[in-house]
């Protein structure tokens, strides 16, 4: 009989464990606009150059970028992304041929954190998203 109760009390916690676990995860997507509030580029504080910046993820798979220059210029970016199966990792390409795969450091419902390494050059975005 110990060893009946013992095993139902072991059962229990590695099922309410479980669950707690997968309630941690939430699944939050990055479909939508985005404001840029941080963008470092090899070390390079990219938003002390700019007066805004978005980032658009579409439901279609494709993005729109928008940076506006403190001088008055703007520059607009468009291309495509894909998500890796665990919403780890997006895949950026702009034009059909220049690819950057970024690694998603955070996803919650306001925000959205990025990072991206190749050959010694590093990026690291961090958004929230607009209203």
């Amino acid at each position: 009989m110990k060893k009946l109760i013992l095993f139902l009390i072991i059962s229990f916690f590695i099922v309410s464990c479980s669950k707690d676990d997968e309630e941690k995860v939430a699944s939050f997507s990055i479909v939508g606009e985005w404001d840029i509030t941080k963008f470092i580029n090899n070390g390079d504080d990219w938003m002390s150059v700019l007066s805004s910046a978005k980032l658009k993820f579409l439901s279609n798979g494709e993005y729109e970028w928008v940076m506006n220059f403190i001088t008055g210029n703007q520059e607009e970016v468009n291309g495509t992304y894909v998500i890796n199966g665990d919403n780890t990792q997006v895949t950026m390409i702009e034009d059909g041929d220049v690819s950057i795969l970024f690694t998603i450091t955070e996803l919650t419902a306001d925000k959205l954190a990025l990072s991206a390494s190749d050959s010694g050059e590093t990026i690291s975005i961090e958004l929230s998203r607009s209203n």
